[in-house]
């Protein structure tokens, strides 16, 4: 009997609690669905004030309609196949995933035009400045018997639950919208989730982008939002209206900042490179210590590289958008519509105007009716509801204080300590929270610094870095380079070289292999020497990101591997360039590389019987004494572009003839060969061959480029 009862006990317990939730449900859906206008909402605005305001807000419309237009073309473009190499080099999000994205911008673009058509056309048509259609005032029939109004009551009462279901959606966009009792929560809550996403764009700023000024101003516009917003609260807090006037105005401001005037700042250097040199980018740019990565970082930092970044790259937009709705819906409804014989006219109100359009006796019992309902309104909200918006609003501040003083000591401009990466440091980067050596471009320059490049010289050096933000590490003049396991701890790296340095020791405990170096996308060995070939680290378990190898006056120590082409499976560009090879590499034919370049080696024949994996695309044999090009090169059907200047090549052979002059045939240079000498200056084939001039025949990695760069200061 005991468990019988307790279990009864239990079960009517929970019935009560069901009971208590099923009812605070009701009451709220209720209440929902009889929302109504907030108090307090008359602006007062002069005519004046009226015009300042209708003109920032067209302004702001068109403004956005035609960046969301340039946005949307910029990706439509960025989606073409062509393109595609550019969006991969950039590190921006998949092509695949671009199909929704033109269609998103245009869509806001087309709303943001529309919106300013709206205001300029029903401008014209009142003959004032308004926003939009102005709803005429609702006049009381008084011909309707009681009767009829006792019927339409009766009916009204008689609920379906489509209706119920439609007054509560029609009671909940009067709740949040502008004038509407929750508008301040729904405003309050859009605050929190701008400023922690803006916090969240704020770090990750940090780690892209190099300049101190610009993570200041991110910083700074956090601050200045959680700081305004909550003075306006303060100060305002009587005055509904302008309140959330207000509150709306500086989200706008904050917004245009953010969304529009500081990506603009860094993307117009790199798409004015871009159109300047024909849709591409000069050879500097991609060699450069500097600017192929920070345009890499900063185009991160405004165009889309994941779901989650596409989340916080669109919100600014539609935040904008939706605070312009709301600045013009408080403003709009500040007016109203008098029909008079012959027009519409315009004309602002506030409170005292419904006051005065009744008798002394109506007057003060409207006064009373509307206080009442002031005072029910505000004895709805409990005393710990008002504790936590007090409580969210003093703490939003001190967010942005946090975020802003975190910024400032990350920079070291006023809180600096001892500098930990000032030799070597090419882009000094200024990440939140760091105690290492903050540093994206890096050399490693064994002469200046008075070592070899030992095996705990080389440990020490690389664990002082911090492994977040270094993305380039160049390593230079060191007679004895050991290079160790602490070259895994840079998951961020996307580009290695090795200049003037001897390799005495780079083992497999080493090697670039997943999931370590997940980012790494280039390797350079530059003037530099492998003891006995090729060494273990750079040939285990090569990731699979790996895609671009580049030798250039290099000593490889030996042959190549015959099983190269497995071990560097992934690699679509790999050049060899000046580095003494006696002939041509078997593996290399057998690779699926794009891209191959062995310019300036001492290949005197390229066999006949190779077998050929049909990949190439470009492939430049240049300054080789070469005499015959393979006939089984005809096997290559996408071979686009075939260089064999300075070479003693005297004939071609019938595929390559044949083709000469064709649509779709193999661009050829042939410039400084015998071949070039027999043919006539003025023939076609010599103008087919580009016997008149050189082209790339120097190779393709710019050699006299990195030998300045890497000098040895005197």
């Amino acid at each position: 009997m005991d468990s019988i009862g307790v279990r009864r006990k239990a079960l009517d317990h929970m019935t009560d609690h069901a009971d208590w939730l099923r009812t605070q449900v009701t009451t709220l859906v209720t209440d929902i669905s009889l929302a109504r206008t907030a108090e307090k909402l008359s602006l007062r605005m002069s005519q004046r004030t009226l015009r300042v305001g209708w003109t920032t807000v067209l302004f702001f419309h068109v403004f956005h309609a035609v960046y969301s237009a340039l946005l949307a073309y910029t990706y439509h473009y960025l989606s073409k196949p062509e393109m595609n190499y550019y969006v991969r080099l950039l590190r921006m999000m998949p092509q695949e995933n671009y199909t929704w994205v033109p269609p998103l911008y245009g869509c806001i673009g087309a709303m943001n035009f529309y919106s300013a058509l709206k205001m300029a056309c029903y401008s014209l048509y009142y003959r004032r400045l308004v926003f939009h259609k102005m709803a005429a005032p609702c006049i009381e029939n008084t011909t309707d018997t009681g009767a009829e109004r006792t019927g339409r009551a009766a009916e009204e009462e008689r609920t379906t639950n489509f209706n119920f279901a439609k007054r509560f959606a029609k009671g909940l966009a009067q709740a949040v919208s502008a004038r509407g009792e929750w508008f301040d929560v729904v405003l309050l809550m859009r605050e929190m989730a701008e400023i922690v996403s803006q916090t969240a764009q704020a770090y990750f700023c940090s780690f892209l982008i190099s300049s101190v000024w610009v993570n200041q101003v991110f910083s700074g516009l956090i601050f200045l939002n959680a700081i305004i917003n909550t003075l306006v609260h303060f100060t305002l807090e009587d005055k509904v209206g302008l309140r959330r006037l207000y509150c709306s105005a500086v989200d706008l401001a904050l917004d245009f900042a953010w969304g529009f005037i500081i990506p603009c700042q860094i993307v117009v250097v790199y798409v004015s490179m871009f159109v300047a040199n024909e849709q591409g980018f000069p050879e500097s740019f991609y060699y450069s210590d500097t600017l192929f990565i920070k345009a890499i970082l900063e185009c991160n930092q405004f165009f889309m590289v994941s779901w989650l970044d596409a989340i916080t790259t669109t919100l600014p937009y539609l935040d904008m958008l939706s605070g312009l709705e709301s600045v013009k819906f408080l403003i709009q409804q500040d007016m109203k519509v008098t029909p008079t014989s012959s027009s519409v006219k315009v004309q602002p109100i506030g409170p005292s105007a419904t006051f005065a359009s009744a008798g002394p006796l109506a007057s003060a019992i409207i006064k009373r009716e509307s206080e009442s309902r002031e005072r029910q309104s505000e004895d709805n909200q409990s005393a710990w509801g008002k504790r936590i918006t007090k409580s969210i609003q003093v703490l939003m501040p001190l967010w942005g204080l946090v975020v802003l003083v975190t910024s400032i000591t990350a920079s070291g401009v006023f809180f600096g300590g001892e500098d930990t990466c000032a030799m070597g440091c090419k882009l000094r980067m200024h990440p939140w929270f760091a105690h290492q050596c903050a540093c994206s471009v890096m050399e490693i320059n064994c002469y200046e610094r008075g070592i070899a490049g030992r095996e705990d010289e080389t440990r020490g050096l690389l664990k002082s870095l911090d492994a977040r933000v270094l993305n380039s590490l160049i390593i230079s003049h060191c007679p004895a380079l050991v290079v160790t396991e602490e070259i895994r701890r840079f998951g961020s790296l996307m580009s290695l070289e090795l200049y003037n340095s001897t390799v005495v020791e780079w083992p497999s405990s080493a090697s670039l292999s997943l999931p370590y170096v997940p980012s790494l996308v280039t390797v350079f060995i530059v003037r530099s020497r492998f003891g006995d070939g090729l060494p273990e680290g750079l040939t285990t378990d090569l990731a699979p990101n790996i895609v671009d190898i580049e030798f250039a006056a290099s000593d490889l120590g030996g042959p190549l591997p015959d099983d190269l082409d497995e071990k560097w499976s992934s690699v679509l560009m790999l050049y060899i360039e000046y580095c003494g090879l006696q002939e041509f590499p078997r593996a290399l034919a057998r690779m699926e590389a794009t891209d191959l370049s062995l310019v300036g080696n001492n290949i005197s024949a390229i066999p006949e019987d190779l077998a050929l994996a049909g990949t190439w695309m470009y492939l430049m044999v240049d300054r080789n004494p070469l005499e015959t090009i393979p006939e089984n090169f005809g096997e290559l059907a996408d071979l686009y572009f075939l260089t064999i200047q300075h070479s003693n090549i005297t004939l071609l052979p019938q595929w390559l003839a044949k083709l000469q002059g064709e649509e779709g045939a193999t661009n050829l240079r042939a410039f400084d060969t015998p071949y070039c000498r027999s043919l006539a200056v003025d023939s076609q084939e010599a103008e087919l061959a580009r016997c008149d001039k050189a082209s790339l025949g120097d190779g393709i990695f710019p050699l006299a480029m990195k030998d300045e760069l890497r000098a040895i200061g005197e």
